[in-house]
Formats: C-alpha cells, sequence, structure tokens
C-alpha cells in the first residue's frame, strides 16, 4: 500500500526493502514499470543467495521478468550469470 500512495512510488526505498524482504510481486511491478539510477542498484542483491532475498530469482516467473526488463537480451549477449548457467527457458 505504501508503494502505491508515495509521489515516487519506483524510489529506491521502495525497491530495496521490497528485494530484501522477499516481496517478490512487488519487485516484479516495481522494474517492470520503471527502472532509473535510483533504483538500478537494488538489482544487484537479486543474486543474493540468502533467503528472503533470493525469493525474487527462484520464483517461477523470474525468467519472464528478466525477459520483459532486458536481462535475457544481455546475458544472451554477454554470458549467463552463474546462478543461471543457461537458459531454464530451452532446457528439458
Amino acid at each position: 500500500m505504501l508503494q502505491e500512495t508515495l509521489l515516487e512510488p519506483y524510489d529506491h526505498s521502495v525497491a530495496w526493502p521490497a528485494i530484501w524482504m522477499g516481496h517478490t510481486d512487488l519487485v516484479m511491478k516495481i522494474y517492470r514499470e520503471r527502472i532509473h539510477p535510483g533504483n538500478m542498484a537494488g538489482l544487484m542483491h537479486l543474486w543474493a543467495d540468502i533467503e528472503p532475498m533470493n525469493r525474487t530469482i527462484i520464483h517461477p516467473d523470474f525468467m519472464a521478468f528478466a525477459e520483459d526488463i532486458g536481462m535475457v537480451e544481455a546475458w544472451e549477449k554477454y554470458g549467463w550469470p552463474d546462478m543461471i548457467p543457461s537458459d531454464p527457458r530451452t532446457t528439458s
């Protein structure tokens, strides 16, 4: 609810705690709607393999989210991250 009432609902003061507390739906909503320099550094925290911060990256919708915000395109060009060594969408 707080995120909806702020003048800047995409601010790092909302995005980072959402990541740290494992609020996956809010994290994906914020970063799908708007990535800007103020909240960009929060994306680095997605890669912490620590509960509850890792909830976003292990969420079943993470790959669709990553594709929506351009991560998959970057990974295809520069290489997949250590936590996702290959494209799980094509793995049988």
